[in-house]
């Protein structure tokens, strides 16, 4: 199983059709992301 590094704090995942989309902070941006399931990232 893949696994993506993310920043700290609090997160939450949702799936939808497939998709997988979070919320996290990338430097000193905040940004949502969208991972598709299927095919690991």
């Amino acid at each position: 199983m893949p696994v993506a590094v993310i920043g700290p704090g609090w997160g939450a995942l949702v799936d939808v059709s497939g998709r997988l989309f979070t919320q996290e902070q990338r430097g000193d941006n905040e940004v949502v992301s969208c991972y598709d399931a299927v095919i690991n990232m």
